[in-house]
């Protein structure tokens, strides 16, 4: 399905996993033989790479796994498999188990489009922790991405981009236990057709809706109008529009006259629109070259009194791959767009602007901002001197682990349209979002070492943990940072990313100062902390004997793994925590835990 990002060729579009990936390396240690293939066999390879290049990835899927039926432990065979599976929703489980195969066998000389080589690219490590993220195994997930990361050089654009990934854990792992505020609701039988149905958009005065049903490779343009208060049985315009095999809707003006789409390409998207006109809409066309460039343009959206458009190109000059750009109309004719600048746009790609009626809430997808899975949705709302606030991710389930980028909300932020797969199929159905109920502030919220900090991303040699925390309510950071020898810890409230050993105030309020090595004093390995006491299922592959849950004074709930005398020797087991996939584990005094404890 070509949704309003689909011609991005994301590179962790074709990941997912299993559980227990740590046992791979165990389980495989011994060298798959390089096989002799036949013509027929080599046939099949270049059958099933030319199917997936085309995106099908079901036939593509066939050709691999005849290939399979012959060479079951086949790295490469696997990887590919799992490739194909990870891009058919409600098949995840299948690429988890290909996954796991492929990554036992790591070939840096990876050739995608020759049969020859056995191994997968180290792309396959990331494939697998998108895998565990997207079926739930968040901290398997997080094993996967810390092992990928050590294939990458710090600072390079893809390590950035994994390491938004480890962020995106907690808030997906913390999404499951807190109360949510949002539920879907199916819309009425009539409306969805049987086909996959995504883009809603609905006109400023709630009065026209339009969507896109996509089957066997084309899109369908479908419009209802209100009736009696509600949406009538969606008619079919295509042909009235002129739209042709990859076009999708994208917004709606203000009044419902006029329709804008976008023709999907993945080298040249454009934007086009559609008038309403005596009684039928109008052949659409194409915005004028002041909007439409040789580069790609998707996304749209129209403010209320019709003399901005809102778009996203990925033009020269952004700040990423897909930039949200704005332009004013003058004598009737679109201006010099302008990039809406870094606090919206990011590293990565934005896409599916909508504007409120009063011009000062933009909701939009992205990838580049943190948050539960690929793309989410968020919404930044502009402050008095009218500048854009930081963006505010949603929650489950509007947003998800996967790619949620088919979306309209309204301008109260609580209510809405989504597309989401139908529960057991492949197809999309168009849901409405309803707002039920204030989220709670007092839910678990994980804290979770990042492994990275601001210094990693500008590739320091010797960068600091980082345990990062996200409330429900608050886009304030909690932050619990310590040295790598564990020597000194410190927790802290503060937006700060550094600290250093000598430091015991920072910005912030303070929960305590160093952690001392005290003579004679007692280490433990804190595996996890929470907000509140937590589902012990977590860590049901610890022993419970060695197990223990501190309920500090401070409101953490610290979870920590063995007694030790000395550092030293809690850092042995610690290396064995983190390859069971608790990665953001680390050794620290017991007596700063008791002292967490005291403080009740």
């Amino acid at each position: 399905m070509n949704n309003i990002l689909s011609y991005i060729k994301h590179p962790f579009r074709w990941t997912f996993c299993h559980k227990y990936c740590f046992l791979l390396l165990f389980f495989f240690t011994v060298n798959y033989v390089y096989p002799q293939f036949t013509a027929e066999e080599i046939k099949l390879y270049i059958e099933g790479d030319n199917y997936f290049s085309k995106d099908e990835f079901r036939k593509a899927s066939d050709f691999f796994t005849m290939l399979l039926d012959k060479y079951p432990d086949n790295p490469k065979f696997n990887y590919r498999a799992g490739q194909c599976f990870l891009n058919i929703k409600t098949q995840e489980e299948k690429a988890v188990a290909h996954f796991i195969k492929s990554v036992v066998e790591i070939d840096l000389s990876y050739n995608e489009s020759s049969i020859r080589g056995l191994g997968a690219p180290p792309e396959a490590w990331l494939q697998l922790g998108i895998a565990y993220h997207v079926t739930g195994n968040y901290i398997d997930a997080s094993f996967a991405y810390h092992k990928y990361l050590t294939y990458l050089e710090r600072g390079s654009w893809e390590y950035i981009e994994t390491v938004k990934r480890i962020k995106g854990l907690g808030a997906s792992y913390d999404a499951l236990f807190r109360p949510t505020g949002y539920e879907l609701v199916t819309m009425p039988e009539y409306f969805n057709t049987r086909y996959s149905d995504y883009n809603p958009v609905v006109s400023g005065d709630k009065k026209t809706f339009a969507f896109t049903a996509h089957h066997n490779g084309n899109d369908y343009i479908f419009i209802s109008y209100l009736a009696d208060g509600e949406w009538a049985k969606p008619v079919d315009i295509t042909e009235q529009v002129g739209s042709r095999k990859n076009f999708f809707t994208s917004a709606l003006s203000f009044d419902g006259t006029e329709l804008y789409l976008v023709d999907y390409d993945p080298f040249n998207s454009d934007i086009f629109v559609s008038r309403y006109e005596n009684g039928n809409w109008t052949e659409m066309a194409r915005l004028d070259k002041t909007i439409n460039t040789m580069s790609i343009e998707t996304g749209v959206c129209l403010s209320a009194g019709g003399d901005t458009l809102y778009f996203c190109s990925n033009r020269a000059g952004g700040y990423g791959g897909v930039d949200i750009y704005y332009s004013a109309k003058l004598n009737n004719k679109w201006g010099k767009p302008v990039n809406l600048g870094n606090v919206i746009n990011s590293s990565g790609d934005e896409g599916a602007p909508k504007i409120s009626a009063n011009g000062n809430t933009l909701f939009f997808c992205s990838n580049g901002h943190e948050g539960i899975g690929g793309f989410d949705i968020f919404y930044s709302e502009k402050d008095s001197n009218g500048a854009w606030g930081k963006p505010i991710g949603f929650p489950v389930p509007v947003n998800s682990a996967d790619d949620d980028m088919s979306f309209f909300f309204f301008d109260d932020i609580k209510s809405g349209y989504i597309s989401k797969l139908q529960e057991g199929t492949n197809n999309r159905d168009i849901f409405v979002i309803r707002f039920i109920q204030e989220t709670e502030n007092d839910s678990p919220v994980a804290i979770r070492a990042e492994n990275f900090n601001q210094a990693l991303e500008n590739n320091e040699e010797r960068p600091e943990i980082t345990y990062s925390v996200e409330t429900p309510d608050s886009i304030e950071k909690q932050l619990i940072k310590g040295d790598e020898h564990a020597d000194t810890q410190f927790e802290v409230v503060s937006d700060t990313l550094f600290v250093s050993n000598d430091e015991t105030i920072l910005s912030g309020d303070v929960f305590s100062g160093s952690d001392k090595q005290v003579p004679g004093g007692e280490y433990t390995i804190q595996v996890i902390a929470f907000r509140n006491p937590h589902n012990a299922e977590v860590f049901s592959r610890l022993n419970k004997n060695y197990f223990f849950v501190s309920p500090g004074g401070d409101g953490i709930w610290r979870y920590s793994f063995g007694r030790y005398s000395t550092a030293g020797d809690a850092s042995a087991d610690l290396e064995a925590l983190r390859k069971m996939g608790f990665s953001d584990a680390f050794v620290r005094n017991i007596d700063e835990i008791d002292n967490f404890n005291a403080q009740q």
